[in-house]
């Protein structure tokens, strides 16, 4: 029972397939059935044109009627029509149209005019107007017989010979303008009095006195001697406008150095062996201007003696110095350091006096000449950071 279901729905597949084959034929094929008269339509219609025009010039022309070609020779010419007993069979349900038979694809050749009239011969006028051929599907309009002249443009039996322009005289010489002016009307009293303008005066040069500009010197520019005091194109700077790039770089002048200061952070005892004790001091003294900055001694020439005096501040006897220390100008010299900080850098040892405390009071004096600067301080007895790193030159 399956089985048999199966059969009959592939079996109505196919028939429906073939049957919508059939319809593409079918229509196509009414379709160029259609296409065939619509093409026969409008070549009836040309010939009926061509010959509605040679009518119109056959009423003008009548002397050349003899030549005039026959209409139904010129429908004759016509491409064949299939006729209706003559096309192909509509197939039934279950025939397929053959769409690459001949009748389908290759039209019937047209009939060409008889080539054996001869054409001396008249044909015999025509009594009415023919019978659309079988098959075309439209009719054909009536025959038109009289034209309205008015209608008919007008046209010359034969063209007109050409002729050549008349000669025009020889030009006169120069633009050929008028010589005489022609007087102009004068105004009627209605209008007016006529002013007339004077005549234009001639131009004269002015004089030597009349120039406003200096006269041209002749010889090639050169420059004026001396700096004009506003030159062209100018421009002054505001006062408080700053040149930039054009003035040489200036150097600050040095600062005079003012006074001596006690550097109290590098300055503390020093150990000259290995031993626990503290041998000596190490000062740190700086050189500043009246502005309180730093100043590089070596932008300087030291040529002064130093000379250090320490006491003891605990000590309440009339003799409280611990040593005195004198340096002449080389020694002073040698002691000027950069690092760590730029200055004297000042190494003593105790000598027969030992300080009983934990800090000394220290006197510096410089003296050059007639001038002379001072400073003092207190100094503790620990080791100083700058004396760690510091060593004698040799």
């Amino acid at each position: 029972m399956l089985a048999i279901c199966c059969l009959i729905g592939l079996s109505a597949g196919c028939r429906g397939r073939a049957h919508e084959d059939l319809y593409r034929a079918k229509m196509a094929n009414e379709i160029r059935v259609l296409e065939d008269q619509l093409y026969d339509a409008d070549y009836q219609n040309r010939v009926l044109r061509d010959e509605l025009e040679r009518s119109r010039n056959q009423d003008l022309r009548p002397e050349e009627s003899s030549n005039q070609v026959p209409r139904e020779r010129i429908l004759n010419q016509s491409p064949p029509q299939v006729l209706d007993d003559q096309r192909p069979t509509t197939p039934d349900d279950y025939e397929i149209l053959d769409l690459n038979s001949p009748s389908m694809t290759e039209p019937a050749s047209p009939s060409t005019p008889d080539q054996t009239e001869q054409p001396g011969t008249e044909a015999p006028p025509p009594a009415s107007t023919p019978a659309p051929a079988a098959g075309s599907g439209l009719p054909l309009p009536p025959a038109i017989e009289n034209v309205p002249d008015q209608d008919v443009p007008e046209t010359p039996d034969s063209p007109l010979p050409l002729v050549d322009p008349p000669k025009e005289s020889a030009p006169q010489e120069g633009l050929g303008m008028p010589t005489e002016t022609p007087a102009a009307e004068k105004p009627s009293e209605a209008e007016g009095p006529f002013l007339e303008l004077p005549p234009p005066a001639e131009l004269i040069p002015p004089g030597e006195g009349e120039l406003m500009d200096d006269q041209i010197i002749p010889g090639p520019p050169l420059p004026p001697d001396e700096d004009p005091e506003s030159p062209p194109g100018k421009v002054t700077n505001p006062d408080d406008a700053k040149t930039m790039g054009f003035d040489p770089p200036t150097t600050e002048p040095l600062s005079i150095p003012d006074r001596l200061e006690l550097h109290d952070g590098l300055s503390g005892g020093h150990q000259l062996d290995q031993d626990a004790d503290i041998d000596g001091l190490f000062l740190v003294v700086t050189v500043v201007d009246d502005k309180g900055r730093s100043l590089s001694l070596e932008n300087f020439d030291v040529d002064a003696d130093l000379t250090v005096v320490v006491l003891d501040p605990d000590d309440d006897s009339q003799d409280a110095r611990i040593g005195r220390w004198d340096f002449n100008p080389e020694q002073v010299r040698d002691m000027v350091r950069q690092a760590p900080i730029d200055g004297i850098h000042i190494p003593i040892a105790w000598q027969d006096r030992v300080p009983e405390g934990n800090d000394v009071m220290v006197h510096i004096r410089m003296a050059a000449a007639e001038e002379e600067m001072r400073c003092q301080g207190r100094v503790r007895l620990e080791q100083s950071v700058a004396s760690a790193n510091w060593l004698p030159r040799g």
